[in-house]
């Protein structure tokens, strides 16, 4: 599977939130519809049910450019890092 990154900016100094993954599905959804056809979106959503993956979608995250760089801000993690033992069992607990 190709990993593509889509930058979106901010249309309106208003819009204080940034788009989740269920409403890009869902425009991605709509836009189906409208620019092709119900069976093309339908097909689109029966492939997900029948375990054939076309896209997966996460939610935004926030970047600044800067003299034509892009740096981008990620969530902090919210679990510990994983710890593997001499037995490969993997933990995130202290050791």
């Amino acid at each position: 599977m190709n990993n593509y990154t889509v930058y979106l900016k901010n249309p309106t100094p208003f819009l204080n939130e940034l788009p989740k993954a269920d409403t890009i599905f869902g425009a991605l959804c709509w836009g189906l519809k409208t620019l092709y056809s119900e069976t093309t979106l339908l097909e689109f959503i029966n492939s997900y049910l029948n375990g054939d993956i076309p896209v997966l979608i996460s939610s935004t995250f926030p970047f600044v450019e800067e003299d034509g760089c892009k740096h981008h801000f990620f969530p902090k993690p919210l679990l510990k890092p994983l710890n593997y033992n001499k037995e490969g069992v993997v933990s995130n607990k202290d050791k």
